[in-house]
């Protein structure tokens, strides 16, 4: 799986119009959720889904009664994305009247494609949360390098290294790549001893289903023993085809 740093985001939220009185019951609730394109600024056009290159982002939630003067604030999490899963890149508080919520969500750079989630408060009490997807155009998969290390003893990968010895049962490899597939591939390493002219397998490894966008594909291989000496040779498969492939000595 592949990680990259969520840049700092910028993000407003101003209320929308009413002046209705503050009810104390029924609860407040979130009733409804819209998503907008950008249009130099401001809400543009309601769609179901942005587009990773939607550098700012639109949102609108309807509540259940109107409030008034209520102190709030929209949480946004990533929950599955190709820069990392379940954790907050931004939080806005402000004051809140009306039905009509509003918030928009910027980033300076194309967004990590994937699911994230919003969470709206109100007076400290969760009125609700919904879901919403960043995608786009599928496009070819270029795979630009790889590196291998063994690991550190505590779990990360060491130095980089092009040949590995016997005693090294642990060690990491990864692949960068370039390109975009929000269809979330199934990706698999397997491993292989190269035996004349006899592949034997002897190791291989599914990468949790995620959505590439030049992303740094990663693998763990550990063996309860040492490694025999020879030549080896890993893959790595998109949907059962062979992407990407590297060979390595044990010595």
């Amino acid at each position: 799986m592949c990680l990259f740093l969520i840049l700092p985001l910028l993000c407003s939220c101003v209320a929308g119009t009413g002046s209705e009185k503050l009810e104390k019951t029924p609860k407040v609730q979130l009733q409804s959720h819209q998503l907008f394109t950008d249009d130099k600024g401001k809400p543009g056009n309601q769609i179901e889904k942005f587009d990773f290159r939607q550098r700012t982002l639109h949102f609108r939630v309807v509540l259940s009664r109107p409030v008034e003067r209520a102190k709030g604030r929209w949480i946004f999490l990533a929950k599955t994305t190709s820069a990392g899963n379940g954790r907050q890149i931004q939080s806005v508080d402000g004051e809140f009247e009306g039905t009509d919520l509003v918030a928009q969500l910027s980033l300076p750079s194309d967004w990590p494609v994937g699911t994230y989630e919003v969470q709206i408060v109100l007076d400290n009490d969760p009125v609700g949360s919904f879901t919403y997807e960043v995608t786009g155009e599928k496009t070819n998969i270029v795979f630009l390098g790889h590196s291998m290390a063994p690991d550190d003893g505590k779990g990360l990968p060491g130095n980089p290294v092009v040949s590995l010895k016997p005693t090294d049962r642990k060690f990491h490899l990864q692949v960068t790549t370039k390109g975009t597939d929000t269809t979330s591939p199934e990706v698999v390493w397997r491993l292989y001893f190269v035996d004349g002219a006899k592949l034997v397998e002897v190791a291989n490894a599914e990468v949790p289903r995620i959505q590439l966008q030049d992303s740094v594909i990663k693998c763990i291989f550990d063996s309860p023993k040492d490694w025999n000496k020879g030549l080896y040779r890993a893959t790595v498969s998109l949907n059962g085809k062979t992407a990407h492939t590297l060979e390595f000595r044990v010595k």
